[in-house]
Parts: C-alpha cells; sequence; structure tokens
C-alpha cells in the first residue's frame, strides 16, 4: 500500500510521514528531500531532475508500499502515482493560512524551488484551489489534530 500525502507547504505532510515511517518501516519518497539533493540551485531542469529521480526510485525498489509526499499539484505528480503499484490511500493536510504562514516563516529548512514563491500568500491559495479540485480519502487539518489522532483515524479504515 502507498500512501500519498498531499496538501499546501507547511501543513504537516513531512511530520505524518516521519511518524508513519516510524509506525510501519516504509520508506519515505519526499519531493522536498529530493529537491534538496537535485535541486540545489532551483532550476527548472533541477526540478525536473528531482522528479525523475524520484519516479525512478519508486520503479526500481519494486516496493509495493511506501509513503509518498508532495503538494499533489506538480505536473509531475500523477505520472508518479502510475509507478506505484498496489492500493493507495489519498490523504490531504490543511491548515488556516495564517498557521501556515506562521510555520513557514518558522521553517529551519528551505527547499529550493524552480518557481517563484516570494508571494506565499498567492502561492498557498494557487495550490489549495488545486487541492480543492482533487478527491481524498482523508483529509487532515494539521492545527487541530495531532499526529497520532490521524494516524488512528486512518487505522479505523
Amino acid at each position: 500500500m502507498y500512501i500519498i500525502l498531499s496538501g499546501n507547504i507547511c501543513t504537516g505532510k513531512t511530520t505524518l510521514a516521519k511518524k508513519m515511517h516510524e509506525l510501519s518501516g516504509y520508506r519515505v519518497y519526499s519531493i522536498d528531500d529530493y529537491r534538496i539533493k537535485h535541486n540545489r540551485n532551483s532550476t527548472a531542469e533541477g526540478e525536473f531532475n528531482a522528479w525523475l529521480k524520484l519516479r525512478t526510485d519508486i520503479e526500481t525498489d519494486g516496493n509495493e508500499c511506501g509513503i509518498f509526499e508532495s503538494s499533489g499539484t506538480s505536473m509531475w505528480h500523477q505520472d508518479v502515482l502510475s509507478k506505484m503499484k498496489g492500493e493507495k490511500i489519498h490523504i490531504r493536510m490543511i491548515a488556516p493560512v495564517n498557521v501556515i504562514l506562521d510555520r513557514y516563516l518558522k521553517r529551519k529548512t528551505k527547499i529550493p524551488m524552480p518557481y517563484d514563491i516570494s508571494d506565499v500568500k498567492k502561492s498557498i491559495n494557487i495550490i489549495k484551489n488545486k487541492l480543492d479540485k482533487k478527491h481524498f480519502d482523508f483529509t487532515f487539518d494539521s492545527s487541530k489534530m495531532t499526529v497520532e489522532e490521524m494516524i488512528n483515524e486512518i487505522n479505523k479504515q
């Protein structure tokens, strides 16, 4: 089974992915980790390389389980999903804009991006609007639920 975590910046995707990894041992495929390793200069070519490496790792690992974490809005997102074998659970992470902005300002690790996110509020709205058009098995507000509560909800299914 693959667990797909999608959501805006700073909504708790990485925190949930790390806890799920601890509990399941599933490998985490985080686009942010691939961006840090393969797109340090924040270029379109680097972004392509990061997504290509992520996709290749999923294909060559041959696992039928893992945790995939990204905003869910990239043009490469669906391509990566198509390489995953087996069942998928889609989870959307949300939080109020003021919480996202506060977390973003406190973020210690800056993620290389191939596009300008200097207008963070605008970026948040663009991502939100794209995700509003998609279906998810679960939606969790990380400002209202703990990671443990989220995992309990998933386990009930």
